[in-house]
């Protein structure tokens, strides 16, 4: 988006720009100190983010559909239990879309109640999460 109404510029402009201050520009070896910095802090992801009730969700999902994801996660005090937790992707939706998305979740969860078969993963639970 280039300039608005108010008179600033767009944010692309904003973010290409060289800044005003020579000393603020971060050449490359600037930016392998910042590098070093934050892993020297230490920041991680936070785990609330990757958790779901005392699930555990490695990192990325394993499989992927249109409007949901699947992880493998660990249960937080048995580490022998491996579950697979499907996210119906909500956040993305259009308002009108949501309670679709809600009663296929629903659907799926009590059609597994029913089927015990070694190929086919058992639902648990089916809970809200952000």
């Amino acid at each position: 988006m280039e300039d608005h109404d108010s008179g600033l510029p767009g944010l692309k402009k904003l973010l290409l720009a060289l800044p005003r201050n020579p000393d603020h520009l971060v050449d490359e070896a600037r930016g392998r100190e910042i590098v070093e910095l934050v892993r020297g802090a230490k920041i991680r992801p936070s785990v609330a983010d990757r958790k779901v009730g005392q699930l555990l969700l490695h990192p990325k999902p394993f499989a992927e559909g249109l409007g949901w994801q699947d992880f493998l996660a660990g249960h937080a005090l048995d580490t022998s239990l491996v579950r697979r937790v499907r996210f119906y992707l909500t956040s993305r939706a259009a308002e009108h879309e949501v309670p679709t998305i809600r009663k296929a979740a629903e659907r799926e969860f009590r059609l597994l109640q029913g089927i015990h078969h070694p190929g086919v993963a058992r639902a648990h639970d089916l809970v809200e999460h952000s």
